[in-house]
């Protein structure tokens, strides 16, 4: 079989994203299982045999940007369907593709569907509906009613449908009322963490630790402080546990967009935040910034106790990978994640939103550490038991068949 796919960026070590982690996911399985894939992308950050580089958007036409000023239309998905579109039926005349797998954003997939002979399967990594509570704007500044039409749009328009959790699934048809007639949960995969797990006297960057950090128990928290990842959130936690003498450090790693609050309406950053909080809070909390997928690495080998604060999610990637490195997880019971974390045995739930509960699970594990070691071990088994890349690979393979041989049958091929 041969698999066509969609990333915004390949080989993703420059940038974390969770749609461009399951597409090496996706494609280390399928080609264990001996397909062949192809991988589409707009951002080829270094060459590769599988993997094509996009073309260049054209220049918008007169009616677009007069339809884009006064708010009627917003033809970024045109504009990707048609690139992406142009680049399959290319590989598709060179080496026929018999299936092709894209996210839902903006419904471009939909588009790209209505444009070539090939399979589309819709795949729902984060569709904006779920997430309009917490990220209410685009980054245009636009309201997203459009955007949400056209994902709506994009299941009645791809051959199938697919999510990585059942939760993303069910509420998306339910809230658009569609019945696609092949749909699919497909968990996104990951590979078992390969580095030896044990204490480290670097950070991830090579540079020794300073007194406070080897003196401390560590949190990790990986994600970007916002509304989103509730990285305020996170911050509260640390302090509600300074003032009970909870004897714990903070590395915060992400970037930082920042939450409601500042004056005049602007963003309040991570910086002013920290200055919410208590002195000896700030003295236990290490800003990094964004760093890349190896350097985040470094810092699960010591099996930190990983948060996962936010207020939504479908299926981060941040949990799998804490899971995978056999770190205790405290996360919040929302979106997909219960699906993935069984309460008491791979980790523990808690409910968004809540600084208290979220500090009192830390201070749990950190006094009892057994507790942390036996959730760790258990979550790193149950991610190379249920989510390897060849398993899931193989269920995905197993789902396409008949999607493929039903697209055959009922297809009108294109002028």
């Amino acid at each position: 079989m041969h698999i066509a796919m969609y990333t915004p960026a390949w080989p993703g070590k420059k940038v974390a994203n969770g749609i461009t982690t399951a597409t090496v996911n996706f494609v280390l399985g399928l080609q264990q299982l001996g397909h062949t894939v192809s991988v589409l992308t707009r951002n080829l950050e270094e060459p590769d045999a599988i993997a094509y580089a996009l073309p260049k958007v054209r220049p918008w036409r007169l009616s677009e940007k007069i339809g884009f000023r006064l708010g009627l239309s917003n033809p970024f998905a045109k504009f990707a369907a048609e690139g992406v579109a142009a680049k399959l039926q290319q590989i598709h005349e060179e080496t026929p593709i018999d299936a092709f797998i894209m996210e839902e954003t903006r419904g471009a997939a939909g588009l790209v569907q209505e444009m070539v002979d090939i399979p589309v399967i819709l795949a729902l990594h984060g569709p904006f509906f779920l997430h309009k509570s917490v990220m209410p704007l685009d980054a245009t500044g636009r309201d997203n009613k459009g955007r949400e039409n056209a994902e709506g749009d994009a299941i009645d328009c791809c051959a199938a449908t697919i999510a990585p959790s059942d939760f993303v699934l069910k509420s998306t048809l339910k809230y658009y009322n569609a019945s696609p007639t092949f749909t699919a949960v497909v968990p996104n995969p990951i590979v078992g963490f390969e580095s030896a797990v044990n204490s480290s006297s670097t950070t991830a960057s090579g540079e020794p630790l300073n007194e406070k950090s080897n003196a401390m128990n560590r949190i990790l928290f990986v994600g970007r402080f916002d509304t989103h990842k509730a990285g305020d959130i996170v911050l509260t936690a640390m302090d509600l546990l300074a003032q009970k003498n909870v004897n714990v450090g903070l590395d915060f790693i992400g970037p930082d967009p920042g939450v409601p609050g500042g004056e005049n309406g602007a963003a309040l950053r991570f910086a002013d935040w920290m200055k919410r909080l208590q002195p000896i809070t700030r003295e236990r909390i290490n800003y990094h910034g964004p760093l890349p997928r190896d350097a985040i690495s470094g810092f699960r080998k010591s099996r930190p106790i990983t948060l996962i604060a936010s207020r939504f999610e479908n299926y981060p990637y941040t949990l799998l990978e804490a899971m995978a490195a056999a770190s205790p997880v405290i996360a919040t019971d929302t979106g997909g994640i219960p699906e993935i974390i069984d309460h008491e045995k791979t980790g523990l739930l808690v409910p968004p939103g809540d600084a208290k509960a979220l500090a009192g699970a830390c201070e749990r594990l950190i006094k009892n550490p057994e507790l942390a070691r036996q959730l760790g071990d258990a979550a790193r088994e149950k991610i190379e038991t249920d989510f390897s890349p060849k398993r899931v690979a193989s269920d995905l393979v197993d789902f396409l068949g008949p999607v493929i041989a039903d697209f055959q049958k009922t297809r009108t091929p294109q002028k």
